[in-house]
Order: C-alpha cells, then structure tokens, then sequence
C-alpha cells in the first residue's frame, strides 16, 4: 500500500478542472453573446486559477495512508494507557486483570479506539502477564502494557504472538509508564514481555 495517493487528492483535481472548464466555457458564451468586457475577462481569469489549483493539486506530493494512520494509532494507545493509569489510581495501585481489562477501563477512555489498518474489530490487546501489577514499580517501565493485535475480544490479552505489523511492517505498543513506541518486527522483538 506505500505509496497510494490519499484519497483527497484526486478529487481535488479533478474539481478543480470541472471549475475551469465552466469558467471557460462561460468566457466563450459571453465573447458569442456579446456580453461587456468585464465580464469576460473575470471568467477568463477564474477558468485561469482554477487550472492553476488543478496543476497545483496534481504537483502535491503524496502521502502513503500508513504514514498517516501510525500517529492515530500511536494516540489511540497512549490514551488507553493512561485510562489503565487511571484506573490503577483508583484501585490501589493495580492494574486491571487482563480479562477485563478494557471494560475496567471504558469508563476512563469513554471511546472505543480501533486502526484503520486492522483487519479484526478489535485493534489492541493487554500484555497477559501484565494482569494485576503495581503500577509504581519502576523496575516494570519498559514492560510492555497494550500492544496492537488482531483480536476477535475487546477483553483480549496476550504475549508477543499476538502482534500485529500492520504499519509498513511495524507495530505499535504501550509501555508500563504510558510511553508509546512504534516498533519494526526485529525491535519487537527485544521488548520486555515477563515482569
């Protein structure tokens, strides 16, 4: 998929042309109909500018759809790590155990995060053995929290076998202290999974 065009950019174009030639075909209307001056020389210069934009539209450059996804996902990970965050605060210090990790959280998140890329309904899943852990232990801070997965379960958790690349070959997770990381496969594969 690297390298598509977005799918605003086309339709810009293409707009942009249909203006022109309306512009244009007014301006040889109004030279047929004897219309004022003016008149002509205004459509003659929008048909003009609108070629202008159709040109400048075609020139942009273009921006591969992952490239625009990895961010959205990014965020969507850092929000549900700081709604596991939250719910910690709430629950003496403990993460949520993994079975029921995203309802325990809803109520922090309020939203249902998914990736545009995903193939499943559900986009992302907790580390398993992450289930029920401190949330202060400063020695658990590069341990994986939520990892973007294929899963068919809102409440799904996992380990490392459940990673999805979905992103140019790479992958998304969250860290015990909220930082979010993207990852390529042989990066993925030294992340921290056991407390």
């Amino acid at each position: 998929m690297a390298g598509r065009a977005s799918w605003a950019q086309p339709n810009l174009w293409i707009v942009a042309l249909l203006f022109a030639l309306v512009a244009l075909a007014f301006a040889v209307s109004c030279v047929r109909r004897s219309i004022p001056r003016e008149r002509l020389v205004v459509s003659v210069r929008l048909g003009v500018a609108w070629v202008l934009i159709a040109v400048i539209a075609v020139g942009m450059p273009v921006i591969p759809r992952e490239a625009v996804v990895l961010p959205y996902c990014l965020s969507n990970l850092k929000q549900q790590a700081l709604g596991m965050i939250m719910y910690a605060a709430d629950y003496d210090d403990r993460f949520p155990l993994a079975p029921n990790w995203h309802d325990a959280t809803m109520r922090y998140v309020k939203n249902e995060f998914h990736c545009p890329l995903a193939t499943a309904k559900w986009s992302y899943a907790m580390n398993a053995r992450a289930s029920g852990l401190l949330s202060y232990d400063e020695r658990l801070a590069d341990l994986v929290l939520l990892f973007e997965a294929n899963a068919r379960l809102p409440n799904a958790s996992g380990g490392p076998e459940w990673l999805a690349f979905r992103h140019d070959g790479g992958t998304n997770v969250a860290t015990f202290d909220a930082r979010v990381h993207a990852r390529t496969r042989e990066q993925a594969a030294a992340l921290q999974w056991d407390p």
